[in-house]
């Protein structure tokens, strides 16, 4: 069984999860909070029927933008620049 590592994470994950009617954002939602949870990757590939790539991804846009990250209208470009150019 997997150990809770980061519990205020896994809360706030919880939450969001509870709150998305977007299958897709509940996917990636999930992939994090398992990872955060102790699983492996390939046990998270296994469960969810998703890439490595995916997973990886899904974690690091969490880290670097929190939920917004995994929603699905989030545009990486920015977030990363802190710049409202990249709107037009």
């Amino acid at each position: 069984m997997a150990y809770p590592l980061f519990p205020e994470a896994i809360a706030e994950l919880q939450e969001f999860i509870a709150q998305r009617p977007h299958a897709r954002e509940v996917r990636k939602a999930l992939a994090v909070k398992l990872v955060y949870q102790g699983y492996l990757y390939e046990e998270i590939q296994t469960i969810l029927d998703v890439s490595l790539g995916s997973i990886t991804g899904w974690k690091q846009a969490y880290e670097q933008n929190g939920i917004d990250g995994l929603r699905l209208n989030h545009n990486p470009l920015l977030s990363l620049s802190g710049n409202k150019e990249y709107n037009s």
